[in-house]
Parts: C-alpha cells; structure tokens; sequence
C-alpha cells in the first residue's frame, strides 16, 4: 500500500517515457487491492492552466491599474503644472496673462482662484502706483516751473531794489 513512483512509456507515444505514480491500499473486509495511477503531467497541467490563467489575470491587472493610476496622476499634476506655469509668468513681472480657467473645485482649483485674484490685484495696484507716479511726475513739472518762476521773479525783484538802491544813494547825494 501507499505511493509508488516508477518510469512508464507515454500511451501515445510508446519511445517516450514518463513518470508515473500509483497509489494502492487493501481493503480490509474484502481484502482487495485498490489501486489508482497517472502520470505525473497530468497532475501539473490542470496547475500549468490556473498559472497561465493567473498570470494573464495578474498580466491585465498591471496594466490597467497602470493605466488608470496614469491618468488619475495627470488628471491631478496637469493642473498643477499649469499653476505652476502661471506663478512663473508672475514671477517674471508679467501680468498680462488671462485668468487660469479651473474646472475643478478642489484643491487646486482654489489655488488657482487665488492665484488669478493675486494676479488681478498685482495688475490693479501696478497701475494705482503708475497713475500716481504720472500725477506726481506732473505736479513736480508744474512745482519745477513755479520755482523757476519764482527765481526769475527774485532776480527780477533783485535787480529792482538794486536799482532802488542805487537811485536812493543817488538821491540821498544830491540832497
């Protein structure tokens, strides 16, 4: 009784020859020998297909989870990027660019709100600070000409009372 493992020639091919195992045991009322055999292949390939099976499986699995985490990453950095892209444009000084339009109420959209209010307010005190820098330019042009007015008024009125002057200390010897 028990397992035997011996070498049999393959039914379809009698050159071949291939393990085999056989398996016997005595019943013990009727005192019969009951035993079973197959070869060791036919063991392995059922298991041959569930592995082909769980690699295909396992095969499709990759490559869907690969791809579904691909997108979901680009669905979450392709924002950012473009964010990012902005925040440089800003940096360099240039406020010309158009609001980031976001679709997304996430995260990122709510940097990018921020980012277009930030923008919006940076464009907004440029031109505060530009317009009174035009009005200040003007009125030192105008507090410029005053000056110069008022200089050539002084010269003028110098040159007046030196006349005075002269006509007192003239007048002043006659008498």
């Amino acid at each position: 009784g028990g397992f035997t493992y011996y070498e049999w020639p393959l039914p379809d091919n009698e050159n071949k020859i291939a393990s085999k195992v056989a398996y016997s045991k005595t019943d013990p009322h009727w005192g019969w020998t009951v035993a079973a055999g197959t070869y060791m292949i036919d063991f392995n390939e059922p298991a041959n297909e569930i592995l082909n099976l769980v690699l295909t499986v396992t095969g499709v699995t990759l490559v869907v989870g690969i791809l579904i985490i691909w997108l979901f990453s680009n669905h979450i950095s392709n924002p950012i990027k473009k964010v990012t892209n902005r925040m440089r444009h800003l940096a360099d000084g240039d406020l010309t660019q158009q609001p980031l339009q976001m679709k997304s109420k996430d995260e990122t959209g709510q940097l990018a709100g921020a980012m277009n209010e930030m923008q919006t307010g940076l464009r907004d005190m440029i031109r505060n600070v530009s317009d009174a820098s035009e009005k200040v330019t003007s009125q030192s042009e105008e507090l410029t000409q005053s000056a110069n007015e008022v200089s050539a008024a002084s010269q003028q009125i110098a040159s007046t009372m030196q006349q005075l002057s002269s006509g007192s200390e003239n007048q002043a010897n006659s008498t």
